[in-house]
């Protein structure tokens, strides 16, 4: 069986579960994915069947859309709800515009601080496994682009919005910062995955309902792939001044790179933790 599904990913389960279960069902070994999603999120994972996982790697590297839920005035260890309460402020007077101002910062490509619970390795030990012994954690920076954000609803505490975004983003490193900006702190509330490169969350079967007819046979898999090169993070990019209607950002590809790089898994909500899981050949 070689070919690849589209998985909605439920909460409650890591990556790496998904992977176990479907190897078990269809009693097949080689099962990787294309990008995790950790336990607390939930929405589209793609998992790639037998000769289909040499794909991989194109998938990890391209952009990704995401709905999430940012909560106001409360500070975490781990940025999202997974971890422990540090500090709880009080949320400012904030009108609409004066949030779509905020977000409007962190629109095109920004630096962003990987945070201390993530799988990322540090001479050869996990980051997080570092973070929960009470060692220190190295500071790191990486760039990423956002190429498009957007301010869906406004029910203070929280604010839902939508992101799409580079390989290597981290949603509940962008919502700490937003909390800091707004100066009252936060946290990430809820994840789900909408879209990887061309391929959608509609596309999806729940992981209770999938079958072998689900598998999406790997002849397929090529044309996928190249909807998926179509659409590649660029190396730089140009960025369009956000709509006045959607206060969006899209971002112009010029050119495109690639990246070779198995699935991760890390503890904590954050999906793009480069550390290698799965069974990639």
């Amino acid at each position: 069986m070689d070919g690849f599904l589209l998985i909605d990913k439920p909460a409650g389960i890591t990556s790496h579960d998904v992977v176990d279960r479907i190897r078990s069902r269809f009693q097949i070994r080689r099962v990787g994915h294309g990008g995790t999603l950790d336990p607390a999120a939930t929405g589209l994972l793609v998992l790639f069947i037998g000769k289909a996982t040499r794909q991989a790697s194109i998938f990890l590297e391209s952009d990704k859309t995401y709905l999430a839920v940012l909560r106001l005035g409360e500070t975490t260890d781990t940025q999202d709800t997974q971890g422990r309460l540090l500090k709880k402020q009080e949320i400012p007077s904030l009108t609409r515009d004066k949030i779509e101002t905020v977000f409007s910062r962190f629109r095109g490509e920004i630096e962003q601080e990987v945070p201390a619970y993530s799988a990322v390795r540090i001479q050869g030990k996990r980051s997080y496994a570092l973070a929960r012994a009470g060692l220190p954690v190295p500071r790191s920076v990486r760039r990423v682009i956002v190429y498009d954000l957007a301010v869906l609803n406004v029910r203070l505490p929280e604010i839902e919005f939508e992101v799409t975004c580079s390989k290597g983003t981290y949603i509940r490193a962008l919502c700490a910062a937003f909390g800091e900006a707004f100066g009252c702190g936060g946290h990430l509330a809820s994840l789900r995955r909408t879209r990887i490169g061309s391929l959608s969350i509609d596309q999806a079967v729940s992981l209770d309902e999938v079958a072998p007819h689900h598998v999406i046979p790997i002849t397929q898999v090529d044309r996928r792939v190249q909807d998926v090169k179509a659409i590649r993070i660029p190396e730089r990019a140009r960025f369009l001044s956000p709509s006045t209607s959607s206060g969006r950002t899209r971002a112009k590809e010029s050119e495109g790179r690639r990246l070779a790089q198995a699935d991760s898994q890390g503890p904590t909500s954050g999906p793009e933790d480069p550390a290698p899981e799965g069974n990639f050949p």
